[in-house]
């Protein structure tokens, strides 16, 4: 087994957190648009952080999954350390950013911790499907 190029795991998990960011923006700009038109900003802004954290939790679910294997099929690097460690450092970046972004704790909390223990799980879960298929 090759070392674990953990730059390279670090660049994705902050790839991981623009894309989800970019994907939870153009929700607002749908909802905005298309759904509940003529509100305030600050309207906006509510429903953009209570929405944030399931957008995070489904689709980077699937983007943890597909980075899981993207790492892993060519490399031989270790499909279990990548399949915890992007998770992690993804939710490291993750608490870093709403410190830094003085986010209200009580009111994410349970959705924070729901959407980043999926994503652990389809981490190891992608882990274990590149394992059997290496075999």
């Amino acid at each position: 087994m090759k070392k674990v190029n953990w730059i390279k795991i670090t660049g994705t998990a902050a790839l991981l957190h623009i894309v989800l960011a970019v994907l939870s923006f153009f929700e607002v700009v749908i909802y905005s648009y298309y759904i509940n038109k003529g509100q305030n900003n600050a309207f906006y802004e509510a429903h953009a952080t209570k929405t944030a954290p399931y957008i995070s939790g489904i689709f980077g679910s699937v983007l943890i999954y597909f980075f899981v294997i993207q790492l892993t099929k060519r490399k031989r690097y270790s499909p279990f350390l990548i399949g915890i460690g992007l998770p992690l450092l993804y939710t490291l970046l993750d608490v870093l950013l709403l410190i830094t972004a003085s986010a209200n704790w009580a009111e994410q909390l349970n959705a924070i911790l729901i959407s980043n223990l999926i994503k652990l799980a389809i981490g190891i879960i992608a882990a274990f499907v590149v394992k059997l298929s290496k075999k």
